[in-house]
């Protein structure tokens, strides 16, 4: 278990990231494999169609993948999926981490929303693009960022 002691003056903002189009790729499967680099821990999970990221502690590192279904389908699902399949066969793309961070108490700033748009999966390798940043503040002003 961890836990953090939040400075005086600081608050957290919650940062969420979201993949835009999961549902045009009916045939793939949108992954995360996440590496804990204080823990030693290393998990796969699966991306709902909505493409929302749950939060991971933030000293992990969170990639990105997409695997064919036929290919889930070949190993004898995806319960049969190892870390070292992901690792030697696929190439994760390394995405910010949707986690909380701190900023001083006089930044009003909230939430930090971003999202990314799936740009080609082509033989195991991802491509995505990130195309919009919101930033919401303590007073309902919200910025939309596009990139």
């Amino acid at each position: 278990m961890f836990s953090d002691v939040i400075p005086s003056g600081f608050h957290p903002v919650t940062r969420t990231i979201t993949i835009q189009n999961c549902n045009e790729y009916n045939d793939t499967q949108i992954m995360d494999y996440i590496s804990g680099t204080l823990s030693g821990r290393q998990q796969l999970t699966t991306i709902d169609i909505d493409g929302v990221i749950p939060g991971i502690y933030k000293y992990d590192n969170m990639y990105l993948f997409g695997i064919k279904k036929s290919v889930l389908e070949e190993i004898g699902g995806i319960d049969n999926l190892t870390v070292d399949y992901v690792l030697n066969k696929i190439n994760p793309v390394m995405i910010l981490t949707p986690s909380s961070y701190l900023v001083e108490d006089k930044i009003i700033l909230i939430d930090d929303d971003l999202f990314y748009n799936i740009e080609s999966i082509n033989d195991n390798i991802l491509t995505i693009k990130l195309v919009k940043r919101v930033l919401t503040f303590e007073d309902g002003k919200m910025i939309d960022i596009a990139f």
